[in-house]
């Protein structure tokens, strides 16, 4: 039976791996968008959509990444964020 360190170490590499994943995925999305916008094929189409909904293409998934960088260096710096809200604990 795995002792508790040893449990603590690999859910530390795993939540490392998850992180770091979501932080490519974040960026290849916006490195493809970048590609279509000035390169790709949908030029037109992906220039329209953005020019119509720039808020929506653009705005969430760099929101969602800022604050998915505030997550991760508030875990480096400080360990694990913990607060609860309406009796839930996360």
């Amino acid at each position: 039976m795995e002792s508790l360190n040893e449990y603590e170490e690999g859910g530390e590499r795993l939540r490392r791996i998850m992180g770091w994943s979501i932080v490519l995925a974040g960026l290849g999305f916006i490195g493809w968008f970048g590609g279509e916008i000035f390169l790709g094929p949908l030029r037109e189409v992906v220039f329209g959509m953005a020019h119509l909904h720039y808020a929506t293409v653009t705005g969430i998934p760099c929101s969602g990444l800022g604050a998915l960088f505030i997550v991760l260096l508030l875990r480096n710096v400080a360990g694990a964020i913990q607060f609860k809200a309406f009796g839930l604990d996360f």
